[in-house]
């Protein structure tokens, strides 16, 4: 009679247990979702360039240190390395005047990383007109203390 109620006991104890493995492997975030934290994060670095354009920063330390608000390795080296030359090469650069997630289509998620297409419609300012570029792009990002950042992304439109 003991044999029973083990078996049973250990089979409600699986199905009770199985759920919760099936829900930390793989995260349930809904698409809009990740893509407003995109639209955010690239919002956020828009606003970092242009104040770098137009000398918002004293140090290289302050610029880093709100670069890392949403950009984790190997994005932040490859992203100081370009203003760096910047600082070095100074010419006329254009100014971002929006930033617009037009689609996003998640490829991939688990409960550290996610990778994606996203499309956005970048408004530009140069010397002499304003106008817009969608440019197509596959992201990398890495969830730290509860917030998506964005390690890499790559232009697909090439």
């Amino acid at each position: 009679m003991k044999y029973p109620v083990v078996i049973v006991l250990m089979v409600i104890l699986f199905l009770l247990v199985m759920p919760l493995n099936f829900s930390f492997s793989e995260i349930p975030v809904e698409s809009s979702t990740l893509q407003s934290e995109i639209e955010s994060i690239f919002k956020t670095r828009a606003d970092i360039w242009n104040d770098f354009i137009l000398g918002g920063y004293e140090t290289f330390e302050l610029l880093e240190k709100d670069l890392r608000c949403n950009t984790v390795e190997p994005l932040i080296t490859s992203d100081l390395s370009i203003f760096n030359e910047i600082n070095n090469n100074p010419t006329s650069y254009e100014l971002i005047q929006g930033v617009s997630v037009k689609s996003f289509e998640v490829k991939h998620i688990n409960k550290q990383h996610a990778i994606g297409n996203v499309e956005i419609a970048w408004t530009m300012q140069d010397l002499q007109s304003t106008y817009v570029e969608n440019i197509e792009y596959v992201v990398n990002l890495t969830k730290m203390n509860d917030r998506w950042m964005l390690s890499d992304y790559t232009s697909i439109n090439n």
